[in-house]
């Protein structure tokens, strides 16, 4: 899309939890937690260089992880004043189903956020 690069800096894909430690910096033990998703867009907001952050953190299935049980969303955003804000839902879908609504649900959590 041209012109895209003017608003959209890029994303870190941490899809693994040693990506969420090392590369964006979250020091919660538990990755899907409101606190975790905090951190991961304050860390991807600092390792962009953006104006904002948006994080997604959750548990798809088939198996619970780390306690968290399947369905589980946390979304995160980092704002410009460096606040942070979070959120928690729990969507009892197929994994499919889940990663559809967990970008709709987490772009309008933002939009939300942006027009405070």
């Amino acid at each position: 899309m041209p012109g895209a690069s003017d608003v959209f800096r890029g994303a870190v894909v941490s899809y693994a939890s040693e990506v969420k430690y090392n590369v964006l910096g979250i020091t919660n033990e538990i990755v899907v937690s409101e606190a975790a998703a905090k951190e991961m867009a304050a860390g991807v907001r600092k390792a962009l260089g953006s104006d904002i952050g948006l994080s997604l953190t959750g548990v798809a299935g088939p198996d619970e992880q780390q306690g968290v049980k399947v369905g589980t969303l946390c979304v995160g955003v980092a704002l410009p004043d460096g606040s942070t804000k979070s959120m928690t839902m729990h969507l009892p879908i197929g994994r499919e189903q889940m990663r559809q609504l967990s970008v709709i649900s987490a772009l309008n959590f933002l939009r939300n956020e942006l027009a405070e």
